[in-house]
């Protein structure tokens, strides 16, 4: 692995020498500032967030190759080798919890613990695979075409958001900003070479992955309840906690959320 530059991190908050580290992944539209208020919460550990590749600050413009999914995974490790963090926890939602999770898989050594929020080890079939290649396919067309106002309008309105609707303005607002500075040829990119549909599918080597591993869903997104609960029962050291949210959880529950991470920090410092 070596750091390429494409990464853009940023520590969220002061950093305090010797306090455990947090390596946070967003999602997709998302940035690196999507856990700020997650760290504020959890001021006695160290955050480093990393924007993926098309998001935020990081690389936009580089050839397709570097966004597929083993390729995304490579840099973001390398990312956070070359920033001197010997040993971490690895978070990711949504998207980064995809990525965390085949990143935890491929390299393990320096990783504590693995928190998943909303995530997925893929699709399990070659055919459900092909269809959602096609689906990513074609929402990369709309944002190219449309624009990025159109497509966060769209976006906003899927399902999978509409627990978002009843959240505070300000934070509604704050949300749409953060999905409205992105650019559309880095989401395009991202939703080829890197959506759920490129995605290997993780199912199998669930059950060789002896990390702990925390599984925090929300209770009105049952899909992802569902998924959750079937990584639980594949998993070596997997937990679950099911919170009252939709796929957004740190958002529309962050002290829950908070309180979640916090206990499962200090039960694995015991157990270190």
């Amino acid at each position: 692995m070596k750091p390429t530059g494409m990464i853009a991190s940023e520590w969220l908050g002061s950093f305090k020498e010797g306090a455990p580290v947090m390596v946070c992944v967003h999602g997709f539209t998302g940035t690196k500032k999507t856990f700020a208020a997650i760290a504020d919460l959890l001021p006695d550990y160290n955050w480093l967030a990393l924007d993926c590749l098309g998001h935020g600050e990081s690389a936009i413009a580089i050839a397709a190759r570097h966004y597929r999914y083993e390729a995304v995974i490579d840099t973001l490790a390398a990312t956070v080798k070359s920033l001197g963090v010997d040993t971490y926890h690895l978070l990711g939602y949504s998207m980064g919890a995809r990525l965390a999770l085949g990143w935890a898989i491929k390299y393990p050594e320096r990783i504590q613990s693995l928190l998943l929020e909303s995530g997925s080890p893929g699709l399990a079939s070659e055919k459900e695979r092909r269809e959602r290649q096609q689906s990513d396919m074609r929402l990369a067309q709309k944002v190219e075409q449309e624009g990025i106002r159109e497509f966060v309008t769209y976006w906003e309105q899927l399902p999978l958001f509409a627990t978002q609707t009843r959240l505070p303005q300000a934070l509604k607002d704050q949300v749409r900003n953060e999905r409205l500075s992105q650019n559309p040829q880095g989401l395009a990119t991202s939703l080829r070479e890197m959506g759920t549909g490129s995605q290997p599918s993780y199912w199998q080597a669930l059950a060789t992955l002896v990390l702990p591993v925390l599984l925090i869903v929300g209770k009105k997104d049952p899909k992802f309840v569902a998924i959750a609960q079937k990584m639980k029962a594949a998993l070596p050291q997997g937990v679950l906690q099911v919170i009252a949210a939709g796929h957004c959880v740190h958002l529309e529950q962050p002290y829950a959320f908070a309180q979640v991470v916090r206990h499962w920090l200090d039960e694995q410092g015991e157990t270190r």
